[in-house]
């Protein structure tokens, strides 16, 4: 993985943000063929990418959980995130804010999917033992997950310290699963509030968020 740099050990950017551990943009090998099974039930695209996932998950990412400076093994302080989000300061009005990228908890939630994709892409080849290996791995980046960016008090997740709800950390926990069963209501609330109410019916988001934003949303829409 890591093209120009992009997730080479010692390469690219000298920052924690840069570039590390990049799950988001290594996705394609997990996401392409779960999809192109769900939609045909052939299992060849998962035989021949499972060993990768299996490798991606136990030998690259490992590299980094324990060198990027955080105090837990399940979550990641390295990667590209909400890439571009929006930067309307200069403007006015409700979508005159300058939108931060989401790197750590952005980046963590797609190790959470990629961990998921692989339990489920080891139940449908029978892999039975390695399921529920990464099905237990999902439930600690879940709660490691919770435990850093969700913000009780408030009902929504935030990594920034001015703890403003920005809709992409929102959206991407809403569409893993990563919500407590218990607050998913009140959080969809809150995003669709942010949207309609607060942003005037615009969506703030990234490449990340402009993935799932809809999805989400339709979700919601349904319950």
């Amino acid at each position: 993985p890591g093209a120009q740099g992009y997730g080479h050990v010692g390469g690219f950017g000298k920052s924690a943000s840069c570039c590390g551990a990049t799950p988001i943009w290594d996705s394609f090998w997990f996401v392409l063929p779960w999809e192109s099974y769900m939609r045909f039930g052939d299992r060849r695209s998962l035989e021949a990418a499972y060993p990768m996932m299996k490798k991606y998950l136990r030998e690259w990412i490992p590299r980094w959980v324990d060198k990027d400076g955080d105090d837990s093994p399940y979550t990641l302080q390295a990667g590209l995130g909400d890439w571009d989000p929006p930067k309307g300061k200069e403007g006015t009005g409700p979508t005159a804010v300058s939108i931060p990228a989401s790197v750590y908890s952005a980046t963590t939630a797609y190790y959470a999917y990629l961990t998921k994709i692989a339990a489920d892409t080891a139940r449908a080849l029978d892999k039975n033992e390695d399921a529920k290996a990464f099905d237990a791995d999902f439930a600690n980046i879940c709660e490691a997950y919770n435990a850093k960016w969700w913000d009780a008090k408030l009902g929504y997740y935030h990594e920034s310290a001015d703890a403003t709800l920005y809709q992409e950390q929102q959206v991407v926990p809403l569409a893993f699963g990563l919500v407590p069963a218990p607050e998913r209501a009140g959080l969809e609330r809150k995003l669709i509030a942010d949207i309609l109410d607060t942003r005037a019916g615009h969506e703030e988001v990234g490449i990340v968020g402009a993935r799932w934003i809809l999805p989400v949303l339709s979700k919601a829409a349904e319950q």
